[in-house]
């Protein structure tokens, strides 16, 4: 009652149950649409961003260094399997 009397309070409540997915006509439910976060044109920009400094970094390191990353990172080899395979 009290955030009813608030000035801040909207104008007009809405019920949750506007908002549950219908039944369509075979008597199935209707699909309820949700928005897509993940991909926000910033988060792509930086994620791009970071990629291209990671490739630049990663292509300037000396080949026994790039060797190891690789195969720790994109092998998913345990260290000791990355250390068996390096020598």
């Amino acid at each position: 009652m009290k955030r009813r009397k608030s000035v801040f309070a909207p104008a007009q409540e809405l019920s949750l149950d506007d908002f549950m997915p219908a039944m369509n006509h075979q008597g199935g439910h209707a699909k309820l649409e949700i928005a897509d976060w993940s991909g926000l044109p910033d988060h792509q920009l930086m994620r791009s961003e970071m990629k291209h400094v990671l490739d630049q970094t990663i292509s300037g390191l000396p080949e026994n260094y790039k060797s190891v990353l690789l195969m720790r990172d994109v092998e998913e080899l345990s260290t000791l399997e990355a250390a068996r395979s390096s020598t």
